[in-house]
């Protein structure tokens, strides 16, 4: 039988840096199942959403705990675990326009909180449009692919964290593998300095490396530095500045009037 209730419990503390939920005694099970799919109720990063008029809370689950307490009835004294849920928001959506980041109303105690449906996931992370590359499913749904737009991941900075062995070369690799094939004219650089990405890309990419008797590396002049190029070409030490230096320097200067 489905259950098709979302309602997950009340806010019973705000503060402003998390929010503390109190999951319903009616809340059948850790793992209800919703329009056939279960949800994982109290998983650490796991979104919830808060419903306050025509605005709805998002929030990201951070941390579960449980306490208990005794509940005494005519008959019979009986202890009943009470779980909870620290909430971080993240952001909101007013009516029928777009997720966005950030918050401008907050919640109080007892608003009720829900469980995230695969419909709430889609109005967060938006569907496809020109200009994003899929970059795999997300945790939450397997039917709900996860976007990056392209042209913020060239022209802003970006990091991949991760423990060692969580995946982030794997990633890396997907993510490129991605962009190159929607885009058949993208250029891509990759300095691999531990040789991790030659077996993924061999048949994507020319592959150079130093002391390589197919396709050598080598770096040209004007990549260097002037201390870099002077070191190659007199041993010239940083802040040594010897004759032979010296004419190097004048030398240079010389040939650039030209």
């Amino acid at each position: 039988m489905l259950n098709e209730v979302t309602y997950l419990g009340k806010i019973v503390n705000v503060d402003s840096s998390a929010i503390e939920v109190d999951i319903s005694e009616a809340t059948p099970s850790a793992a209800p199942i919703i329009r056939g799919r279960i949800y994982k109720i109290g998983q650490i990063g796991t979104l919830v959403k808060i419903p306050i008029g025509n605005i709805t809370l998002y929030g990201i689950v951070s941390s579960v705990s449980n306490t208990m307490r005794t509940v005494t009835t005519d008959t019979i004294e009986k202890d009943l675990g009470n779980r909870y849920l620290q909430i971080q928001l993240i952001g909101e959506k007013i009516g029928s326009n777009e997720f966005t980041k950030g918050i401008g109303t907050y919640p109080t105690i007892n608003d009720e909180v829900h469980l995230v449906t695969e419909e709430d996931l889609k109005s967060i992370y938006g569907e496809y449009r020109d200009g994003l590359v899929e970059i795999g499913k997300h945790s939450s749904s397997e039917n709900l692919p996860v976007f990056l737009e392209l042209q913020n991941l060239v022209m802003r900075h970006s990091a991949i964290l991760g423990s060692t062995g969580s995946g982030k070369s794997n990633t890396v690799a997907n993510i490129i593998k991605k962009i190159i094939n929607d885009y058949k004219a993208s250029r891509i650089i990759l300095i691999d300095i531990h040789g991790e990405y030659g077996s993924a890309f061999k048949n994507d990419a020319k592959i150079f490396k130093i002391r390589d008797d197919d396709n050598p590396l080598y770096i040209p002049y004007w990549a260097m530095t002037y201390d870099e190029f002077a070191f190659f070409l007199v041993n010239r030490q940083n802040g040594d500045e010897r004759p032979e230096s010296k004419e190097l320097r004048e030398k240079v200067v010389e040939l650039k009037k030209l």
